[in-house]
């Protein structure tokens, strides 16, 4: 039951930001730039606690991490087999499409912004702009990075707290 908790939040911070976003985009911000750098900072770190969080109540790592990026890579392989197949996303109407811009969108910032400082995937079109399943993968990339990140953190805690026993 637990793993299945975990699995529905892993859908939970990347679609309420997104779709957070996705109506700030449409209708708040139309003609200006938004927050939108921070807003993938914030999610990053909303993982990041999500992640420490269920690795206290679930005892492996391997499964915390997987079941928190499962959603994540579901939808990361159905939108590049979408990009892939099609060549392009469909109409912005349709609601499946529109998930999937939702979900990745709090990163997509975010990954751009740190992809023109490093350079990594540094594959760009013809016009000069980062391709979409390069930013979707290195929004994945990170979320995974993150969940792991906090794991390790109360891996780490919890070995430090033990020693500090034995010393005492």
């Amino acid at each position: 039951m637990k793993r299945v908790i975990l699995l529905a939040l892993g859908f939970f911070p990347l679609l309420s930001f997104g779709l957070y976003m996705d109506y700030l985009i449409s209708y708040v911000y139309l003609y200006e730039a938004g927050p939108y750098f921070l807003f993938g900072v914030v999610t990053l770190a909303v993982w990041f606690v999500m992640s420490m969080v269920s690795r206290v109540f679930i005892g492996s790592t391997k499964e915390v991490v997987i079941c928190l990026c499962a959603p994540a890579f579901l939808l990361l392989i159905a939108s590049l087999v979408q990009e892939f197949t099609i060549v392009h996303f469909q109409l912005y109407s349709v609601t499946l499409v529109r998930l999937f811009n939702a979900f990745y969108l709090p990163l997509m910032r975010f990954v751009t912004v740190i992809n023109s400082m490093f350079g990594w995937l540094n594959r760009v079109s013809i016009i000069g702009i980062m391709q979409l399943h390069n930013v979707f993968v290195m929004s994945f990339m990170s979320l995974f990075v993150m969940s792991y990140l906090g794991c390790f953190v109360v891996e780490r805690r919890k070995k430090d707290n033990h020693s500090n026993y034995i010393v005492s």
